[in-house]
């Protein structure tokens, strides 16, 4: 007993060391207050596009911007970092807005959907842009559990089971933040940022469409930062090939069959939003060519073809329309519509969206 206790003292100091640490870098903004994402939505609403946002809660973003609405909009987007390139001007003369963030899961798309529904704020046309992941059990994503509530008040209203009970499930999400503080990896994260430390410009609203860092525009779409917009086919051919041959290629491990309840959970989703009135089109962005081609080749991740066959038929099946493939070749776009292995250009969202004009005519009057 004597040396547990020991033990435990021993391990005091580290812990109080990695408190301290986590608290004074806080890379994610964790505990800085939610008053940086309420900042950001305040911009948003007004129309401004923003420069120099860094370490933020997507997700509290998207909450913060839609409790400011006041009417609804014509068009919102569901999606990933790979749909972040839908844009308003594509949809002329409609309200539109690209409610995407970084990773989303299915959880995602399901939560921040609510988030317009509680609020009666129902759109009239959801582009849901589906990955592949959004059907693999073991994805890794869970920055979804900052809309917890939404999420299982959605699936609650259409009868599905309550998320499982992990991280902010058992411990409410101020609890699951607060286990961050002791958190080894949240540590190296503090620590790297410590190590490098440089005081970040504080955002701000700009005009500008571009820049040299990344724009979250006005209409919730990004802009890259002139690094990556300025990258040669060339480089982001090499760059995209290393990544499907890193051995690790972005939520797509242990991805050995499509998950039954998340199969189950996105066909209700799209069941209660026709039951609710609201138009769907069913998004598929496609993966850069090198990228596509490995992913197919490989057993592990030639899965991949399995989900966008499900996606298919579920969109038949719900009479939805769906644009797009994960294969670049059915989609028109070349290397040099790509920034990576798995971002779309502007380029690439146009070939897909851009003569689609019809499908996206809404009933009421436009903004003007």
């Amino acid at each position: 007993m004597k040396e547990f206790v020991l033990k435990i003292l021993l391990l005091l100091p580290i812990i109080f060391l990695a408190i301290i640490v986590n608290l004074t870098q806080d890379p994610a903004n964790l505990f800085s207050g939610s008053q940086y994402e309420q900042g950001i939505a305040s911009l948003l609403l007004q129309g401004s596009n923003v420069k120099n946002v860094s370490n933020y809660d997507e997700r509290l973003v998207q909450k913060y911007y839609v409790n400011g609405l006041t009417q609804p909009k014509d068009i919102v987007v569901l999606g990933s970092s790979r749909a972040m390139m839908i844009r308003s001007d594509i949809f002329p003369g409609r309200r539109f807005f690209n409610s995407s963030v970084s990773g989303a899961s299915l959880e995602d798309h399901i939560a921040i959907y609510e988030l317009y529904h509680e609020k009666k704020l129902d759109p009239a046309i959801v582009i849901i842009a589906v990955d592949p992941w959004l059907l693999n059990r073991y994805n890794g994503q869970n920055r979804w559990k900052s809309l917890e509530g939404e999420y299982v008040a959605a699936t609650e209203r259409f009868s599905q089971s309550p998320p499982p009970l992990f991280g902010s499930a058992v411990f409410g999400a101020e609890g699951a933040k607060l286990l961050e503080l002791i958190s080894p990896s949240y540590f190296q994260q503090s620590l790297k940022a410590l190590l490098h430390y440089s005081k970040p410009e504080p955002y701000v609203s700009t005009s500008a469409e571009e820049g040299e860092t990344q724009i979250k525009r006005g209409d919730g779409a990004i802009s890259y930062d002139q690094k990556t917009r300025s990258l040669s086919v060339d480089e982001v051919r090499r760059a995209a090939i290393s990544y499907a041959e890193q051995g690790s290629v972005y939520s797509l491990e242990k991805f050995v069959s499509l998950d039954a309840d998340y199969q189950k959970e996105m066909d209700n989703f799209l069941t209660s939003l026709r039951r609710e009135n609201i138009r769907v089109v069913m998004l598929l962005a496609p993966y850069h060519p090198e990228v596509y081609k490995r992913l197919i080749e490989q057993q592990k991740y030639r899965i991949i073809v399995k989900a966008q066959r499900f996606f298919e038929e579920l969109a038949q099946r719900h009479a939805i329309p769906l644009l797009g493939s994960f294969n670049p070749a059915d989609c028109g776009c070349s290397d040099a519509d790509f920034y990576d292995g798995m971002h779309p250009r502007e380029s690439c969202v146009r070939k897909i969206l851009g003569d689609k004009d019809t499908l996206f005519t809404v009933s009421k009057k436009p903004a003007s």
